[in-house]
C-alpha cells in the first residue's frame, strides 16, 4: 500500500498542494514582520556570511538562557548566496516547502497515499505553518527538523541512521529549546 507507485492522480493532486503550499509561503514575503529579533539575527548572519563576526553563543532566549552558535551559523546560509535580508524569508519558506514533501513521503510510507494526501493539504495550507514558515525566526526551522526527525526515528537503527540522528537532534536543541 504505502510503496505502491504514485499514480497520475496523486501526482497531480501532490503537484497543486506543494504549489499551493509554496506560493502561501513565498507570495509577498516583504510583508512579513521584521522585528528587533529578526534584525538581530539576520545581521549576524550577513556578518558571518561576509567573513566579520564568528559567534559562539546564541541569541538569549526569553532573558534566560541561549541558544548554540549554530543557530546564527544556519540561518547565515542563506546569505552566502544574498546580502538581502529578505534571504533569510525565503530560506524559511523554502523550509516550510520542504517540510511539506517530507510530511507527504513520512505519511505516504507510513499510513499509505490517502493519508499522505490529508496530511499534505493540512500543512500547505494551515495558518500556523504557513504564517511561521514566512518569517526568519526559530519557529521556521522546527517542522523541518521535526520531520527529519521522524524519517530517522522511523527507520532501522543503523549506524549511519543514528549518526544522522544524533547530528539532527544536536541542530535541533541550538535552533530552540523546544526541540529539547
Amino acid at each position: 500500500k504505502s510503496g505502491a507507485r504514485v499514480g497520475a492522480v496523486e501526482l497531480a493532486l501532490v503537484v497543486t498542494l506543494l504549489a499551493l503550499g509554496t506560493a502561501l509561503r513565498f507570495w509577498r514575503l516583504d510583508l512579513g514582520w521584521f522585528g528587533v529579533d529578526q534584525a538581530r539575527d539576520v545581521q549576524t548572519a550577513l556578518d558571518i556570511a561576509a567573513g566579520r563576526d564568528w559567534p559562539t553563543v546564541g541569541p538569549t532566549m526569553r532573558r534566560v538562557t541561549s541558544l548554540g552558535a549554530t543557530y546564527y551559523y544556519f540561518w547565515a546560509l542563506p546569505h552566502l548566496i544574498s546580502d538581502d535580508p529578505l534571504a533569510a524569508f525565503g530560506f524559511a519558506a523554502g523550509l516550510g516547502v520542504l517540510t511539506l514533501l517530507l510530511t507527504w513521503g513520512f505519511a505516504r510510507r507510513s499510513w499509505g497515499p490517502r493519508a499522505a494526501l490529508v496530511a499534505l493539504a493540512v500543512l500547505a495550507t494551515s495558518r500556523v505553518a504557513v504564517i511561521d514558515g514566512r518569517v526568519a525566526w526559530a519557529p521556521a526551522a522546527l517542522p523541518v527538523v521535526a520531520a527529519l526527525l521522524l524519517w530517522l526515528l522511523a527507520g532501522r537503527p543503523t549506524t549511519r541512521r543514528l549518526a544522522l540522528l544524533g547530528a539532527v537532534l544536536g541542530l535541533a536543541v541550538q535552533l530552540h529549546l523546544s526541540m529539547i
